[in-house]
């Protein structure tokens, strides 16, 4: 298996961040090195105003410790820095352990950057971005990194192509935009990898859900690790959380508890293990 450093946030209730990405990339066959960027008691959206403790001095001593000790790793993802000095230290650890960077530059959506997050946040998000093996932002992030007016909901396919030369420009070698929708009732993902361009789509519910980008974004992470192609991992990704949202909506409960992919996870994990054997 493979070792993967995650930095993210770290919910009690919720089922976003580390707390999303725990048991979805163990059933991908990864290996899991937590870096706490902040604890919350459940997440922000919808209004909710959570218990939160920063982190910041640990992140440093964490990564110093791991690598003192010879805790090697294949990769590094980075998602929710509570604190924009996090990212320097990040930057520190790269410098020397050499290993691919995943950013998941998590501060904004519908065009608006999270609460509590500034410019700052977008600087160090472009920073981060631009040393970056895989990047991962929605519409919202990709438009703020590259200095776009945002595309709101209604945008062209030259649109999204002219915004990922832009991501491209940055200096990433893979991107993944999440929540492209063309069309009412379809989302999905426009990847560029090696000037290879390719749309990828799902049904779009019409709910609020909370902590879809953070499990999509852990399938497809752990496949990058594993070199696998894009197109299956995405597909597999597409695939997982559709049957997760129909669980949830089935189950009539409060969805700002988070997405019931509980029941299957061990079809995620059967389909990836399928994946990762036809490429060996």
């Amino acid at each position: 298996m493979k070792r993967i450093v995650v930095a993210n946030d770290l919910v009690g209730i919720g089922k976003v961040g580390l707390s999303a990405s725990i048991p979805v990339m163990a059933a991908c066959c990864m290996e899991q090195a937590l870096l706490p960027t902040c604890l919350l008691s459940g997440h922000t959206g919808g209004g909710n105003k959570p218990v939160k403790w920063g982190t910041s001095d640990l992140v440093k001593a964490f990564l110093t410790e791991w690598r003192e000790r010879g805790a090697d790793c294949h990769a590094i993802v980075v998602g929710y820095l509570s604190q924009t000095e996090d990212a320097e230290k990040i930057l520190d650890f790269l410098s020397l352990q050499q290993v691919p960077l995943i950013l998941d530059p998590i501060m904004a959506d519908q065009g608006k950057l999270y609460t509590g997050f500034t410019s700052q946040h977008v600087a160090v998000m472009t920073q981060l971005a631009g040393q970056a093996d895989l990047l991962i932002p929605n519409v919202s992030e990709a438009c703020l990194l590259t200095q776009t007016p945002y595309l709101g909901t209604h945008y062209s396919e030259e649109d999204v192509k002219q915004l990922v030369i832009k991501l491209a420009a940055l200096g990433p070698r893979h991107i993944v935009v999440s929540g492209i929708s063309f069309q009412e009732g379809e989302i999905g993902y426009y990847q560029s990898s090696n000037n290879h361009l390719s749309y990828y789509f799902g049904t779009q519910f019409p709910q609020q859900f909370y902590g879809t980008g953070d499990i999509v974004s852990a399938i497809i992470a752990s496949g990058f690790c594993y070199e696998l192609p894009m197109k299956d991992v995405l597909n597999l990704a597409i695939s997982f959380i559709e049957k997760a949202l129909q669980t949830t909506l089935m189950l009539k409960e409060d969805i700002s508890f988070g997405i019931t992919y509980e029941p299957h996870l061990a079809y995620l994990n059967t389909s990836f293990q399928q994946l990762m054997e036809e490429n060996k």
